[in-house]
């Protein structure tokens, strides 16, 4: 069974406010006269990089980071995502999606390690033997990376960067 965390915000969704249509004004002055025309709300979820703001169809949408901070405290999330997902994994009825989604993990990661060799070329030439890659990993195109071909298995994989241990002085 699959428990969905309660989320508290403590604050209220702003009240939606109804999509107002574009106004088109005559400006009149020295200058001949031009008409403006102002934008409608966009519609869909659209992201405003210099306040880092979310927007649905126009109005204010609280983000998701803000959303965890505010009502589940880190430490329980990291005990309940693990579960859900083990949950999940082993329920047969999802057998056919959790195929899909490895193949889409495996297909993505042999497409980065192909991206990725002329820059890291130990760390590729590494997940690509994993993957069961063929041939070696600088021996693929990168402008053909999406087409590589591997096995059906994937093997057990060290951390490809791990962690530098430098003592204290």
């Amino acid at each position: 069974m699959v428990t969905k965390p309660m989320i508290r915000t403590g604050a209220r969704a702003p009240s939606p406010k109804p999509a107002v249509p574009a106004k088109t004004t005559v400006t009149t002055g020295t200058a001949l006269a031009k008409p403006t025309t102002s934008k409608a709300p966009a519609k869909g979820l659209t992201f405003t990089h210099n306040g880092h703001r979310y927007r649905l169809d126009g109005m204010p949408v609280t983000g998701v980071t803000t959303i965890l901070g505010g009502g589940i405290p880190k430490p329980a999330l990291v005990r309940w995502a693990p579960r859900v997902v083990a949950e999940w994994v082993t329920d047969p009825a999802n057998r056919e999606r959790l195929e899909t989604v490895l193949a889409t993990a495996v297909r993505g990661l042999g497409t980065l390690a192909v991206l990725l060799s002329p820059v890291l070329p130990e760390a590729t030439a590494t997940l690509w033997a994993a993957l069961g890659g063929n041939g070696p990993v600088s021996g693929t195109r990168i402008d053909r990376a999406w087409e590589w071909t591997g096995g059906t298995h994937v093997s057990p994989l060290e951390a490809l960067f791990p962690r530098i241990e430098v003592p204290v002085a």
